[in-house]
Protein backbone atom coordinates (compact mmCIF):
# COMPACT_ATOMS: atom_id res chain seq x y z
CA UNK A 1 0.00 0.00 0.00
CA UNK A 2 1.38 3.40 -1.24
CA UNK A 3 1.09 6.21 1.89
CA UNK A 4 2.78 9.29 0.42
CA UNK A 5 -0.73 10.45 0.08
CA UNK A 6 0.73 13.79 1.10
CA UNK A 7 3.68 13.89 -1.81
CA UNK A 8 1.08 12.96 -3.89
CA UNK A 9 -1.20 15.84 -3.45
CA UNK A 10 1.32 18.29 -3.30
CA UNK A 11 2.76 16.57 -6.60
CA UNK A 12 -0.92 16.55 -8.36
CA UNK A 13 -1.42 20.42 -7.28
CA UNK A 14 1.97 21.61 -8.90
CA UNK A 15 0.89 20.16 -12.01
CA UNK A 16 -2.84 21.32 -11.92
CA UNK A 17 -1.65 25.08 -11.46
CA UNK A 18 -2.74 27.40 -14.11
CA UNK A 19 -2.53 30.82 -15.18
CA UNK A 20 -5.77 32.50 -16.61
CA UNK A 21 -5.23 35.55 -18.84
CA UNK A 22 -6.46 37.83 -15.74
CA UNK A 23 -3.86 36.53 -13.71
CA UNK A 24 -1.40 37.12 -16.14
CA UNK A 25 -2.87 40.96 -17.41
CA UNK A 26 -2.14 41.62 -12.96
CA UNK A 27 1.24 40.56 -13.17
CA UNK A 28 2.08 42.27 -16.58
CA UNK A 29 0.53 45.75 -14.89
CA UNK A 30 2.47 45.08 -11.40
CA UNK A 31 5.86 44.43 -13.34
CA UNK A 32 5.23 46.95 -16.02
CA UNK A 33 4.47 50.01 -12.94
CA UNK A 34 7.39 48.95 -10.93
CA UNK A 35 9.93 49.04 -13.64
CA UNK A 36 8.44 49.62 -17.15
CA UNK A 37 9.54 46.33 -18.35
CA UNK A 38 7.00 44.84 -20.61
CA UNK A 39 5.54 40.97 -20.06
CA UNK A 40 4.79 39.76 -23.39
CA UNK A 41 1.05 38.17 -23.69
CA UNK A 42 2.57 34.33 -24.39
CA UNK A 43 4.88 34.45 -21.03
CA UNK A 44 2.89 31.80 -19.19
CA UNK A 45 5.10 29.20 -19.47
CA UNK A 46 7.84 31.18 -17.96
CA UNK A 47 5.13 33.09 -15.05
CA UNK A 48 4.56 28.93 -14.34
CA UNK A 49 7.76 27.95 -14.70
CA UNK A 50 9.45 31.04 -12.17
CA UNK A 51 6.43 31.78 -9.70
CA UNK A 52 5.36 27.92 -9.47
CA UNK A 53 7.69 27.04 -6.44
CA UNK A 54 6.63 30.65 -4.91
CA UNK A 55 3.02 29.79 -4.69
CA UNK A 56 4.02 26.26 -3.78
CA UNK A 57 5.94 27.58 -0.67
CA UNK A 58 3.20 30.05 0.11
CA UNK A 59 0.59 27.38 -0.10
CA UNK A 60 -1.51 29.15 -2.62
CA UNK A 61 -3.36 26.95 -4.98
CA UNK A 62 -3.98 29.39 -7.66
CA UNK A 63 -2.45 32.75 -9.65
CA UNK A 64 -6.16 34.71 -8.74
CA UNK A 65 -5.08 33.88 -4.90
CA UNK A 66 -1.49 34.86 -5.49
CA UNK A 67 -2.24 38.28 -6.92
CA UNK A 68 -4.21 39.00 -3.99
CA UNK A 69 -1.58 37.94 -1.87
CA UNK A 70 0.83 40.33 -3.57
CA UNK A 71 -1.80 43.38 -3.01
CA UNK A 72 -2.08 42.23 0.42
CA UNK A 73 1.39 42.43 1.02
CA UNK A 74 2.70 44.37 -1.64
CA UNK A 75 6.10 45.94 -0.37
CA UNK A 76 7.21 42.72 1.27
CA UNK A 77 6.19 40.73 -1.96
CA UNK A 78 6.51 42.72 -5.58
CA UNK A 79 10.47 42.24 -5.12
CA UNK A 80 10.62 39.15 -5.57
CA UNK A 81 8.23 39.24 -8.08
CA UNK A 82 10.72 41.47 -10.04
CA UNK A 83 13.70 39.28 -9.52
CA UNK A 84 11.11 36.43 -10.62
CA UNK A 85 10.09 38.45 -14.04
CA UNK A 86 13.32 39.97 -15.19
CA UNK A 87 15.45 38.55 -16.98
CA UNK A 88 19.26 38.04 -15.97
CA UNK A 89 21.40 35.79 -18.66
CA UNK A 90 24.80 37.10 -18.38
CA UNK A 91 28.31 35.59 -18.14
CA UNK A 92 32.33 36.99 -18.73
CA UNK A 93 33.58 39.33 -21.85
CA UNK A 94 29.33 38.11 -23.59
CA UNK A 95 29.33 39.96 -27.11
CA UNK A 96 33.20 40.30 -26.33
CA UNK A 97 33.58 43.13 -29.60
CA UNK A 98 32.26 45.44 -26.91
CA UNK A 99 34.86 45.16 -24.42
CA UNK A 100 37.37 45.17 -27.38
CA UNK A 101 36.28 48.24 -28.49
CA UNK A 102 36.16 50.06 -25.51
CA UNK A 103 39.40 49.14 -23.97
CA UNK A 104 40.53 50.19 -27.31
CA UNK A 105 39.60 53.27 -27.26
CA UNK A 106 40.69 53.55 -23.55
CA UNK A 107 44.33 53.03 -24.87
CA UNK A 108 43.99 55.26 -28.27
CA UNK A 109 43.44 57.98 -26.33
CA UNK A 110 45.36 57.08 -22.60
CA UNK A 111 42.77 57.63 -20.88
CA UNK A 112 43.70 56.99 -17.10
CA UNK A 113 40.58 58.50 -14.84
CA UNK A 114 37.88 57.06 -16.72
CA UNK A 115 33.98 56.24 -15.31
CA UNK A 116 31.49 53.57 -16.73
CA UNK A 117 28.22 52.98 -15.95
CA UNK A 118 27.08 49.14 -16.58
CA UNK A 119 22.92 50.13 -16.52
CA UNK A 120 21.65 46.63 -16.51
CA UNK A 121 24.38 45.16 -14.08
CA UNK A 122 22.63 41.48 -13.26
CA UNK A 123 25.02 39.93 -11.53
CA UNK A 124 27.88 42.03 -12.11
CA UNK A 125 29.48 40.05 -14.93
CA UNK A 126 29.80 43.09 -17.34
CA UNK A 127 31.17 45.17 -14.69
CA UNK A 128 33.46 42.97 -13.59
CA UNK A 129 34.41 42.20 -17.56
CA UNK A 130 35.43 46.08 -17.99
CA UNK A 131 37.37 45.93 -14.61
CA UNK A 132 39.63 43.45 -15.59
CA UNK A 133 40.29 44.89 -18.71
CA UNK A 134 40.91 48.49 -17.02
CA UNK A 135 42.76 46.74 -14.38
CA UNK A 136 45.23 45.52 -16.45
CA UNK A 137 45.52 48.63 -18.66
CA UNK A 138 45.82 51.15 -15.60
CA UNK A 139 46.28 49.41 -12.15
CA UNK A 140 47.17 52.53 -10.94
CA UNK A 141 44.70 55.10 -12.79
CA UNK A 142 41.33 55.80 -10.96
CA UNK A 143 38.77 54.38 -13.03
CA UNK A 144 35.58 53.66 -11.57
CA UNK A 145 32.91 51.30 -12.69
CA UNK A 146 29.04 51.68 -11.52
CA UNK A 147 26.77 48.91 -12.18
CA UNK A 148 23.13 49.54 -11.65
CA UNK A 149 19.87 47.05 -11.87
CA UNK A 150 16.29 47.48 -11.05
CA UNK A 151 16.38 43.74 -9.04
CA UNK A 152 18.08 44.26 -5.19
CA UNK A 153 18.60 40.26 -5.46
CA UNK A 154 20.75 40.61 -8.43
CA UNK A 155 22.59 43.66 -6.94
CA UNK A 156 23.53 41.67 -3.68
CA UNK A 157 24.95 38.71 -6.00
CA UNK A 158 26.64 41.82 -7.44
CA UNK A 159 28.16 42.89 -4.41
CA UNK A 160 29.03 39.91 -3.12
CA UNK A 161 31.28 39.21 -6.46
CA UNK A 162 31.45 35.31 -5.67
CA UNK A 163 31.70 33.18 -9.19
CA UNK A 164 31.77 29.25 -9.89
CA UNK A 165 34.13 27.28 -12.08
CA UNK A 166 31.75 27.78 -14.87
CA UNK A 167 32.18 31.69 -14.95
CA UNK A 168 35.45 31.04 -14.37
CA UNK A 169 35.68 29.38 -17.52
CA UNK A 170 34.77 32.64 -19.58
CA UNK A 171 38.19 34.42 -18.06
CA UNK A 172 41.45 34.70 -20.14
CA UNK A 173 43.87 33.00 -17.88
CA UNK A 174 46.39 35.65 -17.41
CA UNK A 175 43.47 38.25 -16.36
CA UNK A 176 42.28 35.66 -13.97
CA UNK A 177 45.84 34.84 -12.65
CA UNK A 178 46.15 38.75 -12.04
CA UNK A 179 42.90 39.77 -10.50
CA UNK A 180 41.14 37.15 -9.01
CA UNK A 181 41.10 35.24 -6.04
CA UNK A 182 40.30 31.51 -5.47
CA UNK A 183 38.37 30.69 -2.48
CA UNK A 184 39.10 26.90 -2.00
CA UNK A 185 35.14 26.23 -2.04
CA UNK A 186 34.73 26.01 -5.78
CA UNK A 187 34.26 29.98 -6.33
CA UNK A 188 36.40 32.48 -6.71
CA UNK A 189 36.35 36.23 -6.11
CA UNK A 190 38.21 39.28 -7.01
CA UNK A 191 41.06 41.05 -5.25
CA UNK A 192 40.47 44.10 -3.60
CA UNK A 193 41.91 46.75 -6.21
CA UNK A 194 39.03 45.84 -8.46
CA UNK A 195 36.07 45.42 -5.49
CA UNK A 196 37.42 48.78 -4.26
CA UNK A 197 36.27 50.58 -7.81
CA UNK A 198 33.39 48.63 -8.39
CA UNK A 199 30.55 50.29 -6.94
CA UNK A 200 26.86 48.29 -7.45
CA UNK A 201 23.38 50.34 -6.68
CA UNK A 202 19.74 49.47 -6.86
CA UNK A 203 17.92 51.40 -9.99
CA UNK A 204 15.39 51.80 -12.39
CA UNK A 205 16.30 53.15 -15.43
CA UNK A 206 13.24 55.18 -15.76
CA UNK A 207 14.36 57.57 -13.35
CA UNK A 208 17.56 60.11 -14.45
CA UNK A 209 21.01 58.72 -13.07
CA UNK A 210 23.70 61.12 -13.16
CA UNK A 211 24.67 63.74 -14.85
CA UNK A 212 27.73 64.75 -18.07
CA UNK A 213 29.50 61.93 -15.62
CA UNK A 214 30.37 58.51 -17.55
CA UNK A 215 32.74 57.75 -20.61
CA UNK A 216 31.11 54.89 -21.39
CA UNK A 217 27.00 53.57 -20.56
CA UNK A 218 27.20 49.82 -21.09
CA UNK A 219 23.03 49.04 -22.01
CA UNK A 220 22.75 45.87 -23.68
CA UNK A 221 19.94 43.42 -23.51
CA UNK A 222 17.41 45.32 -21.56
CA UNK A 223 15.67 47.98 -24.20
CA UNK A 224 13.95 44.66 -25.73
CA UNK A 225 11.73 44.64 -22.66
CA UNK A 226 10.50 47.92 -23.12
CA UNK A 227 7.97 50.02 -24.54
CA UNK A 228 9.14 52.65 -27.59
CA UNK A 229 7.98 55.24 -25.29
CA UNK A 230 10.00 53.87 -22.31
CA UNK A 231 13.11 52.85 -24.86
CA UNK A 232 13.63 56.37 -25.43
CA UNK A 233 13.08 57.74 -22.09
CA UNK A 234 15.67 55.24 -20.70
CA UNK A 235 18.40 56.63 -23.65
CA UNK A 236 17.02 59.84 -22.73
CA UNK A 237 18.36 59.51 -18.84
CA UNK A 238 21.69 57.71 -20.46
CA UNK A 239 22.22 59.98 -22.99
CA UNK A 240 22.13 62.70 -20.07
CA UNK A 241 24.42 60.25 -17.92
CA UNK A 242 27.43 60.62 -20.33
CA UNK A 243 30.23 63.33 -21.31
CA UNK A 244 29.90 64.95 -24.85
CA UNK A 245 31.77 62.86 -26.95
CA UNK A 246 31.18 59.38 -24.57
CA UNK A 247 29.76 56.03 -25.83
CA UNK A 248 26.67 54.76 -25.69
CA UNK A 249 26.89 50.76 -26.15
CA UNK A 250 23.59 48.67 -26.89
CA UNK A 251 23.03 44.89 -27.71
CA UNK A 252 23.26 44.02 -31.14
CA UNK A 253 19.35 43.29 -31.43
CA UNK A 254 18.53 46.98 -30.14
CA UNK A 255 20.26 49.30 -32.98
CA UNK A 256 16.75 49.90 -33.82
CA UNK A 257 16.11 52.30 -30.63
CA UNK A 258 18.96 54.41 -30.95
CA UNK A 259 17.35 56.19 -33.69
CA UNK A 260 16.30 60.13 -34.16
CA UNK A 261 19.12 60.58 -31.13
CA UNK A 262 22.28 63.03 -31.53
CA UNK A 263 24.34 59.89 -31.65
CA UNK A 264 27.16 58.73 -34.31
CA UNK A 265 26.39 55.29 -35.15
CA UNK A 266 29.93 53.37 -35.18
CA UNK A 267 29.52 49.79 -35.44
CA UNK A 268 27.27 46.85 -33.87
CA UNK A 269 25.37 48.71 -31.52
CA UNK A 270 28.21 51.21 -30.39
CA UNK A 271 27.71 54.88 -30.76
CA UNK A 272 29.28 58.24 -29.81
CA UNK A 273 27.13 60.91 -28.31
CA UNK A 274 27.06 64.22 -30.07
Amino acid sequence: MRTNVGGEAGEQKCQRLRIDAAAVGALQEILFKETGVVLKKDSEEMILSRLGQRLKRLEIDSFGQYIAYVNQHYFKEVNFLVDALTTHETYFFREASHFDYAIGEIRRQRKRDVKIWSAAASYGHEAFTMALLLAEYSSFGTWQIYGTDVSPSSIERARRATYNQQDKNKIPDNLFDLFCVDKGDGTFTFRDTLLQRTIFEVFNLLTPYKSNFFDFVFLRNVLIYFNKGHQDKVIEHCLRALKAGGFLILGHSEKMAARGFALEALSGGIYRKL
